[in-house]
């Protein structure tokens, strides 16, 4: 697993806000996938996305919305290069 990592919060803030496919909260403290997001079964809200202190320095945490109970719905918490890139291609 190749982690995001960031030296200061306003690198991980800088990366995100340059990912074309991501938009920003008015206060700028989470982005979420711009225009036409289609929902998982058993999802029902977009994901958010915010900078976020870890032991070896700043990553992207992701908070999904899922129903309670839903089979195989992804975990919250730190992404990983691969898996953001699969996602927003940037």
């Amino acid at each position: 697993m190749n982690t995001l990592v960031f030296k200061t919060k306003k690198e991980a803030l800088d990366f995100l806000k340059s990912v074309q496919r991501l938009e920003s909260s008015l206060d700028e403290t989470f982005f979420y996938p711009k225009g036409t997001y289609y929902l998982a079964h058993g999802e029902y809200s977009k994901p958010d996305y915010q900078p976020r202190r870890y032991k070896d320095g700043w990553g992207i945490h992701v908070k999904y919305y899922f129903y309670s109970g839903t089979c195989y719905a992804p975990k919250d918490g730190r992404i990983d290069s691969e898996t953001f890139y699969n996602r927003f291609g940037d």
